[in-house]
């Protein structure tokens, strides 16, 4: 018996149907529709995430482009610039990988990914923010100023952040055969 069976299939040892215990595959009309159809709506939603995060950017870069490139130039640049030290730390977590070489599609599909899913992290911080830093006014204790902060920024945006770098992974990489390591889940995450 195969190393990747079920620990049921491999006690089993073939002498019994274990459809719908271990194993499943599609058997009737049905469950084929109902295939067909749930791979349907995880397709769809994939390319509905997709979409919605380009159209974020897309927008978030127009009001930009509107409001402050035109102004100021200089700010544009900087933006342009920001890529690089990311594509630097992927070079760097792409070549100081221990176990075998990530695909350079996957690690590039999930930079791209990472990129567009910054729009949710974006307007998720700034719609939160309001409830913390809200709080630090001029007339606030020294505590709030202080407290409010630290608040915000473990309870908030730590948690989008990593949900956003996660569902950049879980996309598109995570399904892949060559996402077999342990470390992958690092090596993408810095990406």
């Amino acid at each position: 018996m195969s190393a990747e069976q079920d620990p049921v299939q491999r006690a089993s040892e073939g002498d019994e149907d274990l459809y719908d215990v271990a194993t499943w595959e599609p058997r009737t009309a049905l469950d084929r529709f109902s295939s067909w159809l749930y791979g349907g709506i995880v397709t769809s939603a994939r390319a509905g995430v997709v979409a919605l995060a380009v159209l974020i950017v897309v927008a978030q870069f127009a009001a930009a482009l509107g409001l402050v490139f035109v102004d100021r130039p200089v700010v544009a640049v900087y933006v342009l610039l920001s890529v690089v030290p990311a594509l630097g730390m992927a070079g760097f977590v792409w070549k100081a990988d221990v176990t075998k070489r990530e695909p350079l599609e996957l690690l590039v599909v999930t930079f791209a990914f990472g990129f567009l899913f910054a729009g949710f992290a974006a307007i998720l911080n700034t719609i939160f923010s309001g409830l913390f830093l809200g709080q630090v006014t001029a007339d606030a204790p020294v505590w709030i100023a202080v407290l409010a902060p630290a608040l915000y920024y473990f309870l908030i945006v730590g948690p989008v952040e990593e949900t956003v770098k996660w569902l950049a992974i879980r996309l598109y990489a995570f399904r892949s055969d060559r996402f077999d390591a342990v470390v992958d889940g690092a090596v993408y995450g810095a990406v």
